[in-house]
């Protein structure tokens, strides 16, 4: 059998600063063992004087935890859809992230979660594509969602996490930019 994709998760408890990560992967079956070399550096800057979100996860599949793992978020285990691209087969697009501080911040209060997808370069929602919960404060809140992409056309799109209070300013967002391809949909779509 052929292993198309592989991954690896380690996971480490660090302070905010700055870091480098440093891979490098050998193909100890190759006859003059090739090797990739990867070196990135990141600035960690959490901080709980601010609402915050994790990085967004985007999901091939969640099921219930049984024991805790490397995959595990929030009672369940998440393994990661480690692409940004959604072929036309694909026909649903379910993402994990995590709202850090709100009960600091928000006191009690209640706020409205928005996710939506806008085309790459604007920030307005596409109809269709828009989500809206209310969501109460807590120091750690997950949120796992998915949407139905079987008639997002080809395009390159943003997908958009933000909270607003009750007077419906934004006080925090993220965003995770992704690309799809949809021939059948496109074929199906009136010229403009």
């Amino acid at each position: 059998s052929t292993l198309i994709d592989f991954f690896d998760v380690q996971k480490f408890l660090l302070e905010p600063g700055e870091y480098t990560v440093e891979l490098k992967l050998n193909d100890l079956h190759a006859p003059v063992n090739p090797s990739a070399e990867l070196k990135q550096t990141f600035i960690l800057d959490f901080s709980d004087q601010v609402i915050e979100y994790s990085d967004i996860v985007l999901v091939a599949s969640a099921e219930k935890a049984f024991a805790p793992g490397p995959l595990t978020k929030s009672g369940m285990d998440i393994v990661p859809f480690i692409s940004d691209y959604y072929s036309t087969q694909m026909q649903s697009l379910q993402f994990y992230a995590e709202i850090y501080n709100t009960s600091k911040f928000l006191n009690d209060d209640m706020f409205r979660l928005n996710t939506f997808i806008s085309e790459r370069f604007s920030t307005d929602p596409i109809e269709g594509w828009v989500k809206m919960n209310r969501k109460s404060s807590a120091d750690v809140i997950p949120v796992m969602q998915t949407f139905n992409i079987k008639e997002l056309a080809t395009g390159l799109y943003t997908l958009h996490l933000e909270i607003r209070n009750k007077k419906n300013e934004v006080l925090t967002s993220k965003t995770l930019n992704f690309q799809r391809n949809n021939f059948i949909q496109d074929a199906t779509t009136e010229p403009v």
